[in-house]
């Protein structure tokens, strides 16, 4: 750096390894980013509007103390929103001739010495003067009426042109200064032409170009890709926009680092989008090496940057339960008191007594004859004291305890059933008790015992028989609905404690109800096989999801337009191309061909255009998983994605 100019590297590469940039901020652009200071520099004298203005003086006097003392009052001045080009007489061309030798300096002394330090006082002094001129000039820019008034000057716009021509960007001690043009370039110049050989002087794209190409300096390719973009934006000069160029390959390379200098990337994708935005180039670029990495770089973008919040929508619908330890219906079973007095009753009464014992009248009720007459079989064939009744007598007995009762024969399937309708089991609401005995098929009357050790002894007494009786004698499991057997006493001891339950409940989640959820409202339990019962819905039951919140920012934004134009490259020759048409929101940005297109589309060949064009399908087939999770909060941008997903 030259003697004149202070500056200060801030790290940041140590933000990621590899990034190729530094910031350099000179002593001018650190009174632009602080408070003005008031102190001397705001005296009325300085703004006086009349020719003989004392700093346009002082300027223009060549005495070097004068005008470094003039300059570094305008360029506070410059900085102040009262600051006014046209009120000052003169101030403009004052402030315009040492850039003009600066522009002419470079011009001459293209080949300077490897070190600046070795310029002579006064070839300094003047490049600092030239310095601290273009920067007031930069700054007064921004102003009200200084468009017009740097506009209507013939040599703001040659001067300029001559900077970006002259100045080797590649040298530090230029940098600066080409930085302050290339932002004036934006204010004076937004409708420039380009010359009809745009690559030759005085046309700024081969400055631009070598900018973006030869240096590493991050506040000039960001200058550099406004400007491009300014100049592009004109649609006379999309036409020498170059298939192949430094803007487009630098673009590309620092894409990734959007996590790191989204101003950087935002500055570059916006030329990138211009460059894509003609059909002819956006077809070139599909054969380009880089295009499938790119395309999955501007996708991650759009996830990178997306806001998204959680959100849980309760579907839950109605939850039947019942108690896991309540009461349950179960099929009623006469009481040994009960059969004892039923046994003593005369046929037929017996067998009336005990039809309204076990059954009761029901409405769409049914039960075969066999099993009918099973029950009563198996009820009272331990009393011999008198035969039992025929199946016949006892149907005729059914329809007297219950007049709407009757025997019929019911076809199902192609099965003929005997079965009496009307009637069906009586059941009992019985305490689903955990430590009741179930001895003798559920029949001992004893109450449920407080724990497993006392229910045990209990069932030890119902073992323990005679002591005149045989123990070898096998005996069969008599708990509750247990089949098994016949065993020898002592086994049947060890067979009978599997039917215990544990003396403490497993122990369960803190979440886990007490509660059984059903299938349905009308779902028995418990049930014969549990292992075979339907499972129920859940308890509670939550559609999880995320949404987008906020606008896209501005990268994804321009991230998204460029995916927009490479896919409808891709899908142009088919029916899912998107077309600029009312249905398509417009499609911003997006210029159709012309008869000048239709030339450089005929350069790249039919065959190319086909192979460019299942490039790039496949290219969006590979990244389709990850356009999934693309979430815009605008309806037309998200239709977007939904539209060039679902075309895959």
């Amino acid at each position: 750096m030259s003697a004149f100019i202070t500056t200060t590297q801030s790290s940041v590469a140590s933000a990621q390894e590899g990034y190729p940039f530094t910031h350099t901020l000179s002593i001018w652009a650190h009174h632009a980013n602080g408070p003005p200071n008031t102190a001397d520099d705001h005296e009325r004298w300085y703004g006086e509007s009349w020719p003989n203005n004392r700093m346009v003086l002082a300027i223009r006097s060549g005495i070097d103390d004068e005008i470094q003392w003039a300059l570094e009052r305008c360029c506070r001045l410059s900085h102040s929103e009262t600051f006014r080009l046209s009120v000052i007489p003169g101030l403009l061309e004052a402030l315009m001739e040492w850039p003009q030798w600066y522009a002419v300096e470079c011009a001459k002394q293209e080949s300077h010495p490897a070190t600046i330090f070795s310029l002579s006082p006064d070839v300094a002094a003047k490049r600092r003067h030239a310095i601290e001129s273009l920067f007031a000039l930069r700054n007064a820019a921004y102003t009200d009426g200084a468009p017009t008034q740097l506009i209507g000057n013939r040599a703001t716009l040659p001067l300029i042109l001559d900077i970006l021509n002259n100045c080797d960007p590649e040298r530090d001690e230029n940098a600066e200064f080409i930085s302050y043009a290339v932002e004036l370039f934006h204010v004076v110049a937004p409708d420039f032409v380009l010359p009809p050989n745009p690559w030759s002087p005085p046309s700024p794209l081969k400055p631009l170009m070598r900018i973006l190409g030869k240096t590493s300096t991050r506040s000039l390719h960001i200058a550099a890709y406004r400007m491009l973009n300014t100049l592009f934006t004109n649609p006379r000069n999309v036409q020498y926009i170059p298939t192949e160029s430094e803007a487009l390959t630098v673009a590309l390379r620092y894409a990734p680092l959007f996590r790191l200098d989204s101003e950087l990337v935002d500055a570059g994708l916006n030329y990138f989008f211009a460059h894509l935005s003609q059909p002819t180039l956006a077809k070139h670029f599909l054969l380009h090496p880089q295009m499938p990495s790119i395309l999955r770089v501007l996708i991650n973008i759009l996830l990178a940057e997306q806001v998204q919040d959680t959100v849980a929508d309760d579907v839950s619908g109605t939850v039947h339960v019942v108690p896991s330890t309540a009461a349950v219906n179960i099929d009623h079973e006469p009481t040994a008191e009960e059969m004892q007095a039923l046994a003593a009753e005369p046929e037929p009464e017996r067998n009336k007594k005990w039809m309204s014992i076990m059954f009761v009248p029901k409405i769409g009720g049914e039960i075969t004859q066999i099993d009918f007459y099973t029950l009563y079989k198996a009820a009272f064939s331990a009393y011999q004291n008198q035969p039992l009744l025929n199946p016949g007598d006892i149907i005729k007995n059914v329809q007297t305890v219950f007049p709407q009762a009757s025997a019929q024969v019911a076809e199902t399937g192609g099965i003929v059933r005997y079965i009496i309708a009307g009637i069906a089991r009586r059941t009992s609401f019985e305490a689903a008790d955990r430590f009741r005995c179930k001895w003798d098929r559920g029949q001992c009357d004893t109450p449920a015992f407080p724990g497993a050790a006392p229910l045990q002894e209990h069932i030890l007494k119902h073992l323990k028989g005679p002591e005149s009786e045989d123990a070898s004698v096998e005996i069969p499991c008599s708990w509750a609905k247990c089949e098994a057997g016949p065993f020898p006493r002592s086994r049947l001891r060890a067979h009978v404690l599997t039917h215990l339950p544990a003396s403490q409940r497993p122990a369960k989640d803190p979440s886990q109800s007490d509660d059984i959820t059903l299938p349905a409202a009308n779902s028995p339990y418990p049930t014969a096989v549990p292992t075979q019962r339907p499972p129920p819905p859940p308890r509670r039951t939550a559609v999880v999801y995320t949404v987008p919140v906020g606008e896209p920012q501005t990268l994804s934004l321009t991230a998204l337009l460029c995916i927009r134009c490479l896919y409808r490259a891709s899908t142009e020759t088919s029916e899912d191309a998107p077309h600029a048409d009312q249905d398509h929101f417009g499609f911003p940005g997006v210029v159709e061909e012309d008869d000048e297109d239709l030339t450089r589309v005929s350069d790249l060949g039919t065959d190319k255009e086909r192979e460019g064009e299942a490039r790039g399908r496949r290219a969006f087939a590979a990244v389709k998983y990850m356009m999934e999770n693309v979430q815009i909060k605008d309806d037309a941008l998200q239709s977007w994605i939904i539209e060039m997903v679902n075309s895959v």
